[in-house]
């Protein structure tokens, strides 16, 4: 039995997609459009995963948001809470719409 990274990005491979499509593709499939993932005032907030999020982080805490995109996720939970929200995405344009809607 191999160890789990080895078995991780062996199956990363078997779901890549081949380098003969990316190569014909205007645009980057790895790359989301930020304004998808920009926060509103309109986001549900009660939603069963905001729900089970809750439950878990319980209040006072720090809230970590892994490709946080513009905080639709983090920043409501965020709110009412934590005492801090940090957010971390590899986009500076997600970035920039987190630390906007955080200011907000």
């Amino acid at each position: 039995m191999s160890d789990p990274g080895t078995k991780w990005s062996n199956a990363l491979q078997t779901w890549a997609i081949p380098d003969e499509i990316l190569n014909q593709s205007p645009t980057s499939p790895w790359v989301h459009p930020p304004k998808m993932f920009r926060a509103s005032d309109d986001d549900p907030a009660d939603t069963p995963s905001m729900q089970a999020a809750a439950a878990l982080l319980g209040t006072g805490g720090s809230l970590l948001d892994v490709g946080c995109g513009g905080g639709r996720s983090s920043l409501p939970l965020g709110s009412a809470l934590t005492t801090s929200v940090i957010g971390v995405d590899e986009q500076q344009a997600m970035l920039d719409q987190f630390t906007e809607a955080a200011a907000a």
